[in-house]
Parts: structure tokens; C-alpha cells; sequence
């Protein structure tokens, strides 16, 4: 199915470059409703595509949307999503009974080594040395009750 686009050709006046503006924003706001509210970032299959269909909107204007609010690509919102998410677990006492693997696997990463290595990347410490500093991230946060962790 061919679905129509959000952008206005180039040579359109300004107002129509500022409603387009508007669309994408508006149209961020609906993917990002999706992707936290539905928690969609935690499928490993999820992709622009995919949630465009359901937005019923063409692939291209989730990137241009994302891009145009974040100055970033999808995937990496989606990287960002996924490895708050695996902090809050590996925060969370409840849920040491899974391994960090595991955690990964919850939380859309497609493979231990795509976890790790995109959570490296994003908080420059590995996701077993985040889950066991979370005591001393504790501490901290109980001294000074105004930092967050």
C-alpha cells in the first residue's frame, strides 16, 4: 500500500514548511505514545516500517520525524529506549533472578553482544558492572538525595 507522505515538495511556500513541521512533531508525539505507553521497543522485530503501518504513515516520515525532534536515526532511539529500560531492570532488586542476558533479551536487543555492546557504548561500563554498582548507586542517592543516579 502506498501511503501519503507527510513532506510538502521543497518548492511549497513557508507555510506549508511549517505545517509539515507541525505534522512531524505531531506525528513524533503518536510514535513515541507507541513506542513507551505500548512499550513497543521491546520487540527485536520492531521496526520504522512496522510502526508506520500502524500509524498509517509512510516509513520514511517516522525517520524524518525522529530525526527532525531528536537529530537522531530510529534505531538509535530505539538503542536509547531499550537501555533505560535494561537500566530500571538491573536497577530493580525484583529482577535479579534474571540474568542480564535475559534482561537484554526483555528489553528488544536481538543478542547478548548487541546488548552489551550498545549498552557500553550509550553508559560506558558493561550491563553486569551497572547491576553491581547498584549498591553504591544507592549510597550515593541516600547521601545526596538531590543528584539522581
Amino acid at each position: 500500500m502506498n501511503r501519503k507522505r507527510l513532506s510538502p515538495a521543497p518548492w511549497q511556500p513557508s507555510y506549508e514548511r511549517g505545517a509539515r513541521a507541525k505534522r512531524l512533531d505531531a506525528l513524533y508525539k503518536r510514535l513515541r505514545s507507541l513506542l513507551l505507553h505500548r512499550r513497543r521497543y521491546r520487540s527485536a522485530t520492531c521496526t520504522a516500517a512496522e510502526l508506520a503501518r500502524e500509524l498509517d504513515v509512510a516509513a520514511g516520515d517516522i525517520s524524518e520525524a525522529v530525526t527532525a525532534h531528536t537529530g537522531q536515526g530510529f534505531s538509535r532511539l530505539l538503542a536509547e529506549l531499550r537501555v533505560d529500560d535494561a537500566c530500571r531492570l538491573l536497577d530493580d532488586p525484583a529482577c535479579d533472578r534474571y540474568t542480564t542476558e535475559e534482561i537484554g533479551l526483555m528489553t528488544g536487543f536481538s543478542s547478548r553482544q548487541v546488548f552489551y555492546k550498545t549498552f557500553k557504548q550509550q553508559k560506558n561500563t558493561t550491563p553486569l558492572r551497572y547491576r553491581e554498582s547498584r549498591a553504591t548507586r544507592r549510597a550515593t542517592a541516600k547521601e545526596n538525595p538531590t543528584e539522581t543516579p
